[in-house]
């Protein structure tokens, strides 16, 4: 069985890696990216390969990662849900696999707090605020990273930037929870 299995993963492994080159460099290659990621997670979870192989938290990872990287100013709602989805499966196979504070989970968290902020903001700029549940979960991803940031070596200048980074985003969701608490209590008021 394993004779059959490990020129297969092989396969899968080259296939992403090649993919992930040629989104980098060829027009419209993100998109193939993450039809190809998509489609190998569905073809092969639970069917070839284990639901939690390393193969498909590397695909789930570089889909989540280009989206975040090249696609953040452009996503629409329907690929941010897609890569909700994806570092959510990832957060599900990390507490399994390798439980605690981690670095990969640390990252995971900041990864999907940042697109759930984002998408939170897509959602509050078109007037659907009621839809907006998310910040709360960007706050609880970002207090869990920080948690291991905190430790991290800090710069020559004695400062850690992941930290300053989560500090400048939990500021800005805070922000954006007051913009929404006053946008809810402003319909609120008007609808009585």
């Amino acid at each position: 069985m394993a004779q059959e299995i490990l020129p297969a993963v092989k396969e899968f492994q080259r296939r992403i890696f090649e993919t992930t080159v040629r989104a980098e460099f060829v027009p419209a290659g993100g998109d193939k990216l993450i039809d190809f990621c998509k489609g190998l997670v569905k073809e092969t979870s639970g069917i070839i390969l284990h639901p939690n192989h390393w193969v498909i938290q590397n695909a789930v990872t570089v889909s989540g990662e280009y989206l975040m990287c090249h696609r953040q100013n452009t996503m629409s709602l329907e690929l941010s849900e897609y890569c909700v989805k994806c570092w959510k499966r990832l957060l599900s196979i990390l507490d399994l696999l390798n439980p605690g504070i981690t670095q990969s989970r640390a990252n995971a968290q900041m990864q999907l707090a940042t697109v759930l902020h984002l998408q939170g903001k897509e959602l509050l700029s078109r007037g659907r605020h009621g839809q907006m549940g998310s910040l709360e979960e960007c706050l609880v991803l970002l207090t869990e990273a920080l948690k291991f940031f905190k430790n991290e070596c800090p710069t020559a200048g004695g400062v850690v930037r992941s930290v300053l980074t989560i500090e400048k985003n939990i500021s800005q969701i805070l922000a954006d929870r007051s913009t929404l608490q006053m946008l809810r209590s402003t319909v609120s008021s008007s609808r009585k």
